[in-house]
């Protein structure tokens, strides 16, 4: 395997990315997580200690009258949401309209 490639293995039926022969990371172990997004770690012990402290928190049932997080939306560069004052200044910018003092001018 090339050394300009990141390797992966998998732990628990959890996939985890090592990024240290690609680029000088803080993190370079990341995990995929079921429902999650990618979750980073900075040593391949550490990854599995999260691995096993997930499975575990998903595996116990939530006390009674709490809930449980089952997943988390992505949080990616078209799942971002936007103010309504954001998305109208958007919608009049693709329009061609501008405003003056809280009217089109």
């Amino acid at each position: 395997m090339p050394a300009n490639l990141p390797t992966t293995s998998t732990y628990r039926d959890v996939t985890i990315t090592d990024h240290t022969l690609v680029a000088r990371l803080t993190c370079p172990y990341v995990i995929s997580l079921p429902g999650f997004g990618p979750l980073g770690a900075r040593t391949l012990e550490e990854a599995h200690a999260k691995i096993d402290n997930f499975i575990a928190h998903q595996t116990q049932p939530a006390p009674a009258g709490q809930i449980k997080i089952l997943a988390v939306l992505p949080t990616g560069a078209g799942a971002r949401s936007m103010s309504a004052s954001t998305m109208r200044g958007r919608a009049e910018r693709a329009r061609g309209q501008n405003r003056k003092g809280g009217k089109f001018a």
